[in-house]
């Protein structure tokens, strides 16, 4: 009687410690189940607000424009977007200013690039090889991008004025410059803009300073040894060892070849800007929106239609330079 009240108690507690194990299970199968739910939620959560974004100002933004490229401003479907766009370009008794735009859009890219992108890389190359007094030319060529492009621009105007200081040492040096200022004569005021936007973006790119930093020390060494000079080392070891920034570098800004405006607007107000002639693209598609959209209607067709057919024209040229720039051989380390 006594062994089987005890095999009684064994099995008793065998099957508590079974169903205690059951339950201990169960709740780590909820837990984890718990777990994976609200890091679904979290993913979710993290992943709609880009999505949405991407959704609204990328899909819909650009949908909205190929399609109002082919209706006119009471959203009928029409073909006669292009012709008007063929006009403004191309006849110049009837509007030359998008083919000024088109020029000034051209002169700004090409000085960002051919003059911009070669100051950059060789700052960053001086800041990389650590030459005396770099630190405090790392914090003047830096120095735009640290305050604000209205308070810098307004700060570039106030020297810019006619009674300015800047005009004061020309007119010292005997070389006066025009009575209505530089940004309110035709011939000088897109030449100062370009200037400008050189001053404030050739040096902005950490880029090239960064692809810089994470060559080997060795590698460097080895052309100290030979006997390279600044010069020869930038161009026969550190440009094909950065080429892959480099290239893309010049690829991402191929994709706003025609987008290469400059603070424009912050120049100055609409009637000066146009009527010296310092306009790019960009802002000649918002004067012409801002302008029709005071009316109610807007130009909205015919200004979509002309950024459908630049887009037409720079994509396929940016996709050959792309394949022409992964032509060149790079070196790996």
């Amino acid at each position: 009687m006594i062994k089987e009240k005890e095999n009684d108690i064994t099995l008793s507690e065998k099957e508590t410690e079974t169903v205690n194990t059951q339950v201990a299970n169960g709740k780590k199968v909820s837990t984890m189940s718990t777990r994976k739910t609200q890091m679904r939620i979290f993913i979710v959560a993290m992943l709609a607000l880009p999505i949405i974004h991407w959704l609204v100002s990328w899909i819909y933004i650009n949908g909205s424009s190929i399609l109002m490229a082919f209706q006119d401003n009471f959203g009928e479907f029409t073909w006669e977007n292009f012709p008007e766009v063929k006009d403004m370009l191309f006849n110049e008794v009837r509007n030359s200013s998008l083919q000024r735009a088109v020029i000034n859009s051209f002169w700004t890219f090409v000085s960002s690039e051919f003059i911009g992108v070669p100051i950059s890389l060789v700052v960053s190359y001086f800041i990389y090889k650590k030459i005396w007094g770099y630190k405090v030319f790392r914090t003047i060529f830096y120095f735009p991008h640290i305050i604000s492009s209205i308070v810098l621009v307004l700060a570039v105007k106030q020297l810019l004025n006619p009674l300015g200081p800047i005009d004061a040492m020309f007119e010292n040096l005997g070389h006066p410059l025009p009575e209505e200022g530089l940004l309110h004569t035709e011939s000088t005021a897109m030449p100062t803009i370009i200037a400008y936007t050189i001053w404030t973006g050739a040096c902005g790119n950490v880029l090239f300073y960064s692809a810089m930093s994470r060559i080997p020390p060795e590698l460097i060494e080895v052309g100290r040894l030979d006997g390279l000079s600044l010069f020869k080392e930038l161009i026969y070891v550190i440009m094909p060892l950065i080429w892959p920034t480099f290239s893309t570098t010049i690829i991402l800004d191929l994709t706003n070849l025609l987008n290469a405006g400059g603070p424009v607007l912050l120049f100055g107000v609409r009637d000066v800007v146009m009527k010296a002639n310092a306009y790019t693209l960009p802002y000649w598609f918002f004067s012409k929106v801002y302008d029709g959209g005071a009316a109610g209607l807007g130009s909205y067709g015919v200004m979509s239609c002309a950024g459908l057919c630049f887009t037409a024209v720079s994509v396929p040229f940016t996709l050959v330079i792309r394949y022409l720039l992964n032509k060149v051989p790079t070196a790996e380390y």
